[in-house]
């Protein structure tokens, strides 16, 4: 019995490790710009990894990224979110706002030119203004370059 129970506990020790492995991969840093529908003025851009708290001005509140997707899309009968592929679409990456060791509520960031996604009790806005990859994820081919190369052969 104890054989099994250590071969139970390796193996979830390695699945845990490659999902580890796997995540810092997956996006190396962020840059996340936060607006305030209250101060019109107010903007600050924060560059972080995964899982790296910020602080958010001069507020009790901190922010963390907690998942990205890479072509955000929302199940409208769930509300559950998830990625329609691994091609960057639609980039987009949640954030959770804390106080202290408690989660007060959560936000997403998307690309720029989109209404930013503001959060409704504290009503702070965030864009995903960049990020970078390990490769994992496929860049979208812009038809304009294609075009530009095939008027080169």
């Amino acid at each position: 019995m104890k054989v099994f129970t250590t071969a139970k506990s390796i193996l979830l020790l390695s699945i845990l490790a490659a999902l580890l492995v796997s995540c810092n991969n997956e996006v190396k840093q962020l840059t996340i710009r936060i607006t305030s529908r209250m101060y019109s003025k107010f903007e600050e851009e924060h560059t972080v990894k995964m899982y790296q708290k910020f602080p958010i001005s001069d507020t009790d509140l901190e922010g963390v990224v907690v998942e990205f997707y890479p072509d955000f899309d929302l199940d409208t009968l769930t509300f559950k979110a998830y990625s329609r592929s691994d091609t960057l679409y639609n980039p987009a990456a949640k954030i959770l706002l804390i106080k202290g060791k408690d989660k007060k509520e959560e936000a997403w960031a998307f690309l720029p030119g989109m209404v930013p996604h503001f959060s409704p009790r504290s009503f702070l806005g965030f864009e995903l203004l960049n990020f970078k990859t390990g490769g994992k994820y496929i860049k979208p081919v812009n038809p304009r370059d294609e075009n530009e190369n095939d008027n080169e052969k």
